[in-house]
């Protein structure tokens, strides 16, 4: 039987789970909570309960990893980040999954590795991080890329959305908001665990996969148009009197991705996105 672990079973590795356990495949992975180990056990999906800051990565067990297809989806956190300790814990988890006889690896990182950069990016740009987040996920990408390169895949999505998160919400009661005209990167959660599975279908490793729906409407426009159709109080940018010339945010590019998957996106355009019900929905970031 096929194995996938899933590290990081939470808002995109549960309905990751999910759909490898309905394709027969043998799923196992970590959650940090009683109740959720509590729920996968109704699935026969054997899990651990593991904290990245605070377990010992021998706590999971060596025969999760064996033979199996590792997804490493555990973000840094906000509160308390300190790069060095989350680079550290991640190589060290990475090293015993391999040396657990782990087949192939999956590691989600975020365009956020593309901090400093403007334009278009694409999978030939230079990765140049700015947040301390980005530059952690930069030194483990470059990590597996020295070690671990022909069995892994990097993913990196952009601002991710799904149910009930979406970055209007966030933004639908602040003013001032600067960079109006800046267009937007986001990605919906479906379209992400449908690129996971196809590279793990097509066996397409040693590569990096830059992910963000097709069009890159301008901050403005998009979130107004979306809190208009939620029925929530509209944001308020600040005047942006830059010329088109002048505008400065990046697009991710993912055409190349999906025609080296042979894929295409349940949610092609960011207008597509199912929005959320209520303003209860999560946060994600805004880029």
């Amino acid at each position: 039987m096929k194995k996938i672990c899933i590290l990081g079973l939470g808002w995109l590795g549960q309905p990751l789970a999910d759909l490898f356990l309905h394709k027969g495949w043998h799923v196992s992975g970590s959650t940090r909570t009683q109740s959720k180990q509590s729920a996968f056990a109704k699935s026969n999906t054997p899990t651990v309960i593991f904290d990245l800051y605070q377990d010992k990565t021998s706590i999971i067990r060596r025969d999760f990893f064996e033979n199996a297809v590792l997804v490493l989806n555990i973000p840094p956190g906000r509160k308390n980040f300190i790069a060095e300790n989350y680079q550290t814990k991640m190589k060290s988890l990475i090293d015993y999954a391999s040396n657990s006889g782990l087949s192939r690896l999956i590691f989600v990182s975020t365009t956020a590795v593309f901090g400093e950069c403007k334009g278009e990016i694409n999978n030939r740009t230079e990765t140049a991080p700015l947040s301390e987040s980005g530059k952690a996920h930069q030194h483990i990408e470059d990590y597996i890329k020295t070690h671990y390169w022909q069995k892994s895949a990097i993913v990196r999505p952009s601002g991710l959305v799904g149910e009930q998160r979406h970055p209007a919400i966030s933004l639908s009661q602040k003013t001032g908001i600067k960079l109006g005209k800046n267009p937007i990167n986001l990605i919906h959660r479906e379209d992400v665990i449908r690129v996971i599975e196809a590279i793990v279908d097509t066996n397409t490793f040693a590569h990096a996969f830059n992910l963000a729906s097709l069009d890159h409407p301008c901050r403005k426009d998009y979130y107004t148009w979306c809190c208009g159709h939620m029925g929530i109080q509209r944001p308020s940018f600040e005047e942006d009197s830059r010329c088109d010339s002048e505008i400065d945010g990046k697009i991710v590019n993912m055409q190349s991705e999906l025609i080296q998957l042979g894929l295409t996106l349940t949610y092609p355009s960011v207008y597509d996105f199912p929005l959320p019900t209520n303003r209860s929905a999560g946060r994600t970031k805004t880029d």
